[in-house]
């Protein structure tokens, strides 16, 4: 009876919910502060590219092409000589801080890296060119990317090869990712491989702190493996990258040991709440390090002034490997 009454109540008081939510959004954009112009060292460091663009891919400060297909909002650079600036502080800014550490204290002469939640494998792609620029080319890339939806999953051999990376060189896997290995179900998007930010079937009707409600179009079965397996057959992970959206609090839980023993970076994306706070919880018991810790949905105090985060973002160091504990 209880039950029936809270959903009840919960239905009517959706669309209210979802206002307010609304106005805090807008509110939180508001908040944020202009940025002084100055980089951080680790951006300062690296030269922005400069060179020929073709009017088809675009192109960032890396020399990254990328595919405007891949997002809606994405359009070519236009053709011609082109120099590219050093990108603007946002979320995605921290995280690249993040990345290029990883890379600069790492050791010997490969540096592996698990993308979770891939889509078309941005960071894969980023890390392999950061590699060549700050390591020389001296330290090969060894890239594992897990994506569950098959037009992204085809985006990441094509992103790949746009960006002279052989997909059978590295290893692309097309499977969901939780905290077991077997089989999961998930929404299909209205516009396949469009949507970004699909979810597995257990997330059917819960709504995240961002106000976005889920309705099913459908469903559709994928193999499922776990982070703990993945970790498994490698012997050492430089950086593990996951963004499995709301699969992350089951997913890090279950490869935790694994992680402590072989894994020197993580950065995790969080969906919800109560999962980042969770996982802030269980990385402070395990002895992890934080670099950052913003939480989602709301405009954070940083080095490079307030900035609004849709995702959370968690990064932390562990302390028990040798190479991040190089400084």
């Amino acid at each position: 009876m209880l039950s029936r009454l809270y959903e009840r109540l919960r239905v009517r008081l959706r669309p209210w919910v979802h206002a307010w939510r609304k106005l805090r959004l807008r509110h939180q954009f508001d908040q944020q502060q202009e940025w002084d112009g100055n980089h951080h060292p680790s951006i300062r460091q690296i030269t922005p590219w400069v060179g020929q663009t073709d009017g088809v891919f675009l192109y960032d400060f890396l020399g990254i092409k990328t595919d405007p297909k891949f997002r809606e909002h994405f359009e070519a650079t236009p053709e011609g000589m082109c120099a590219i600036e050093h990108p603007h502080p946002d979320q995605t800014y921290l995280e690249l801080l993040f990345v290029i550490d990883a890379i600069n204290q790492s050791r010997g002469n490969a540096f592996c890296m698990i993308e979770l939640g891939a889509g078309y494998v941005y960071w894969l792609v980023t890390a392999a060119k950061l590699l060549q620029k700050l390591k020389a080319g001296q330290v090969a890339p060894k890239l594992i990317g897990v994506e569950m939806e098959a037009g992204r999953y085809r985006w990441m051999k094509e992103h790949f090869a746009n960006n002279g990376l052989d997909p059978d060189e590295h290893k692309l896997i097309h499977s969901a990712v939780s905290d077991h290995n077997g089989s999961a179900r998930y929404t299909t998007p209205t516009e396949s491989s469009a949507e970004y930010g699909l979810s597995l079937q257990r997330f059917i009707g819960w709504r995240s702190y961002r106000g976005a409600g889920e309705e099913a179009t459908g469903f559709e079965t994928v193999s499922c493996v776990s982070l703990k397996r993945l970790l498994q057959s490698e012997s050492h992970v430089n950086l593990v990258h996951v963004d499995v959206q709301r699969e992350e609090w089951v997913t890090v839980r279950h490869a935790m040991d694994e992680l402590n023993k072989k894994v020197d970076w993580l950065l995790i994306g969080t969906h919800s709440s109560w999962q980042h706070w969770r996982l802030r919880g269980l990385l402070k018991r395990q002895g992890w390090r934080p670099i950052f810790q913003f939480p989602g949905y709301r405009v954070n105090s940083t080095p490079f002034g307030r900035i609004f985060f849709l995702d959370g973002l968690l990064c932390y160091k562990n302390p028990r490997t040798p190479s991040s504990s190089a400084e």
